[in-house]
Formats: structure tokens, C-alpha cells, sequence
């Protein structure tokens, strides 16, 4: 038995080296290619300033990080998407690989493609891809990654200034249609506990302001209300809008006030109920260190 599992974890290890080494390979390869891409200009007479270096590699820079991803990803999950049977999560019949199917996505990185293996059972008529969920893949082309940087600029800009930033950081475009629908998403699925800041965070905030003399800083609680119009989605992208009516926005904001500066701690604006508000701002409420804040309570709303 012990030389059976000896034999067995030396095979393992051929293996792993094998994946090494055929991953520094490609690796390798990627890099090459990537200096044959500058070199022409590099080593030419060609004048170049610091920012036509940087533009230049800049450049050639997405091949590269595409590469090395794309190479990750075989390297990490070569089984899966080599995979031929898989269980259909419907009837959980067996069920035969149908293609090898490929699927752009983007990430921080840049651009790259995933090709995995994709089943369709034709008794539930449904189709899946197990490596998706593996590599916790997005429905979206533009991955988590990207999303999530797109909510941060979102956080503070309007939709259209968000996209112009996002292209300038990233190089890829996110319009402000898409931007919209990001965060239509967003806030259709996110919940109190994501959105407001931990404890140790608030606590970090407040600690940035100083009141008067020894007096704590003054912390104001907001809360309003006012009807705003909604309209259900189409079932399809092309499809209209259901009819519109008005529903109660609820919510409430936390800030301190500093001599010249209002600093933001928390808010949470959603159509719901009085009872989901105070929910909310219990939550918010627990994790606020009040020995180290003055609370002052404003009201505020709309018939």
C-alpha cells in the first residue's frame, strides 16, 4: 500500500512538472513576443520621449496580458475545460460534451479568450457550461473585476463622466448605457450589510475629524423619503417597459461636519418599507462607536 501511494504521488508530481514546464514555455513565448512588438523601435534611431515609451508599451501590453492569462487559466483548470461528460443540473442525466465553445471576456488585464466545453441536454432543452461556474465567470463580457471598478466611479460621478474615466484607466469601453445598467443591477441585488462600511472603517472616518476643543464631532443623521417613478423591465432587450407608477424612495445618510468639509460615513436610499429603512439604519447604528460622536437627528420628506 505505502509503495502504491508512492508511486502514486510521484506520478502527481511528473504531472505538476509537466504543467510547469510547459507553462514557462508559453510564458516565455509571450514575453518574446512581446519585445519583438517594441524592439523595432527601441533599438532604431527613431526619437523617443518618455511618453512615446510608455504609449509604445502601452501598446503592446494587452497581447501580452492576454497571453498570460489565457495560459493561467489552461494552466490552473486544464481539466475542466478539457472535460467530455458532465451532469445536466436539471434531470442530472450524463450528459455528452456537444463543443469546444470559445468566449471573449474582458477583465482588468485587457481582452481574452476562454474556449471551454459546452453541453446541451436536448430532453430539458438547456444548456451549460461547467468551467463558467468554476471560474465563477459574469454573464457580462465585462467580468467582476471591471464591474466593480465600474461602481467605484460610479460611486462619485455621473454616468457619462464614469465611462470617459473608465476608458482613460482601463483602455476598454464602458458606455454609459451599459454604466446605467451596471448599476440598475447593482442596486436591484445589493443589501445594507455590502453597502454600509464596517465598523473598524466608520470608526477610521471619525477619526479623521476632530471637534471643537475637546467636544466630539457633530454626526448628523438624515433620513427622506419621496415618491419617485418606476417601470418594470421587458422580459427581453428589445422588449418596452411595463406601464410606470409612483413608489415611496426611503432612506437615510450619515456624515460628520468638520469646520470646511462634510465627511461621508454611510447611506442607503431604496423603494421599500418604513420597516426594511429602520433595518437599515439599526444595522448602520451598531457599528458606529457613539461615545465618540454628538448624534444630531434631521427629518425630512415628501407627500
Amino acid at each position: 500500500m505505502m509503495n502504491a501511494a508512492l508511486d502514486l504521488a510521484s506520478v502527481e508530481d511528473r504531472i505538476q512538472q509537466r504543467l510547469l514546464a510547459r507553462y514557462r514555455e508559453m510564458m516565455h513565448k509571450a514575453i518574446d513576443d512581446f519585445v519583438d512588438a517594441l524592439a523595432e523601435d527601441l533599438v532604431s534611431e527613431k526619437k523617443m520621449t518618455l511618453m512615446d515609451i510608455t504609449q509604445a508599451i502601452s501598446k503592446a501590453k494587452p497581447e501580452l496580458l492576454a497571453a498570460i492569462l489565457q495560459e493561467s487559466i489552461q494552466t490552473k483548470h486544464g481539466g475542466i475545460l478539457s472535460q467530455d461528460l458532465a451532469e445536466c443540473p436539471i434531470c442530472k442525466k450524463k450528459i455528452r460534451r456537444s463543443v469546444h465553445a470559445p468566449r471573449t471576456i474582458e477583465t482588468v488585464l485587457g481582452p481574452a479568450t476562454v474556449t471551454r466545453p459546452y453541453f446541451y441536454c436536448a430532453s430539458c432543452k438547456h444548456g451549460f457550461s461547467p468551467a463558467d461556474e468554476v471560474l465563477g465567470l459574469s454573464s457580462r463580457k465585462k467580468q467582476h473585476d471591471l464591474q466593480k471598478l465600474g461602481l467605484e466611479f460610479l460611486a462619485d460621478l455621473p454616468f457619462e463622466r464614469a465611462s470617459e474615466l473608465f476608458f482613460k484607466s482601463t483602455g476598454l469601453s464602458f458606455s454609459d448605457h451599459q454604466m446605467h445598467d451596471l448599476f440598475a443591477q447593482f442596486a436591484e441585488e445589493t443589501t445594507a450589510e455590502a453597502v454600509i462600511p464596517s465598523a473598524a472603517e466608520i470608526e477610521r472616518r471619525i477619526d479623521t475629524v476632530k471637534g471643537k476643543g475637546r467636544r466630539r464631532p457633530v454626526l448628523v443623521a438624515a433620513t427622506d423619503g419621496a415618491h419617485t417613478p418606476t417601470r418594470p423591465r421587458g422580459e427581453g432587450r428589445d422588449e418596452k417597459w411595463g406601464p410606470g407608477e409612483y413608489k415611496e424612495a426611503k432612506g437615510f445618510r450619515l456624515y460628520l461636519i468638520d469646520d470646511d468639509r462634510i465627511v461621508h460615513i454611510a447611506s442607503w436610499h431604496q423603494v421599500g418599507s418604513a420597516e426594511e429603512l429602520t433595518e437599515a439604519l439599526s444595522l448602520a447604528a451598531s457599528r458606529i462607536p457613539q461615545k465618540k460622536v454628538r448624534p444630531c437627528l434631521v427629518g425630512d420628506g415628501a407627500p
